[in-house]
């Protein structure tokens, strides 16, 4: 995930393009004359790329106002990334849909689902818990439907996909919007992602952690965390389905903030006194 992608996509015809782009904005909705050449101009910008014209033909979806779409137009020209090793056409697409999702608490739970690996079927329950626990919804009595509600959101939006097996309902996040999501993180250092790695041991840049609000060291080799680790902000941390088999009596010490804890699927049998330090954890 830190390294720049290549990215080789076989570009859309015009025709298939503004077809694909019309299906996304609705096949009820009509595009009055005004909007018609400022969204055809839209989609030339995205340049044939397929997810780059989903992605903002959802943003788009039941927008009829002309304001709103030369507005969207002159967005999506100045919206090449500033984000390192992301300056591909279909970034600017996906940054695009990104700044224009509804609110900035979709923008934070679309972020919170980089934590996961690429095609990772992320359980709902689990995951809107998780939000829960985060603090990204107000009303407690409605924060379950508040969470369904920002799923099927971000799936309206396509930036997350729904799906569903004999057992539960999950979502799944395309791999080029998880490193999309990585690269805005990466850059306030909020961040630290390394599923699926041989990372060996817990992070320790203090300069690093001292900013670090979630780890996810998900399906990763690491066997121990060993000593203290000061992280004061750090409010999630999976470890879910690593080998983890020991935590050191201190490690906790200084993670006052932590509220998500996930050990599930670890080899852990005996918890830290230091866990008695996570006065806020709530998962």
């Amino acid at each position: 995930m830190g390294s720049e992608r290549i990215i080789e996509v076989d570009g859309l015809a015009e025709d298939e393009s503004w077809t694909l782009f019309k299906e996304k904005l609705g096949t009820d909705f009509v595009l009055s004359p005004e909007i018609e050449p400022i969204a055809k101009a839209v989609v030339e910008e995205c340049d044939g790329l397929p997810l780059g014209i989903i992605t903002v033909g959802a943003a788009m979806r039941g927008v009829d106002d002309t304001i709103i779409w030369r507005n969207a137009l002159e967005d999506l020209k100045n919206s090449r990334t500033d984000l390192e090793g992301l300056e591909d056409d279909v970034f600017s697409c996906l940054r695009f849909s990104f700044d224009h999702l509804k609110t900035q608490i979709h923008r934070d739970c679309f972020l919170y689902c980089a934590l996961y690996p690429e095609d990772d079927e992320i359980v709902c329950n689990s995951l809107i818990e998780k939000w829960m626990a985060e603090g990204f919804f107000d009303e407690i009595e409605k924060r379950f439907d508040k969470g369904y509600t920002i799923i099927n959101d971000l799936n309206d939006a396509c930036m997350l996909e729904n799906g569903e097996d004999f057992y539960e309902s999950f979502v799944k996040m395309h791999d080029l919007l998880i490193d999309l999501a990585i690269a805005i993180t990466r850059k306030s250092h909020q961040f630290v992602v390394k599923v699926r790695s041989n990372v060996g041991k817990f992070p320790r840049d203090e300069n690093l952690m001292d900013d670090v609000i979630r780890v996810s060291l998900l399906h990763s080799n690491i066997e121990m965390l060993s000593c203290q680790c000061k992280c004061p902000k750090l409010s999630t941390l999976l470890l879910e389905g690593s080998i983890l088999f020991k935590i050191d009596h201190l490690f906790f010490e200084h993670m006052q903030n932590l509220r998500v804890l996930d050990l599930s699927g670890t080899d852990i049998t005996c918890l830290p006194q230091s866990l008695s330090n996570l006065v806020n954890l709530e998962q």
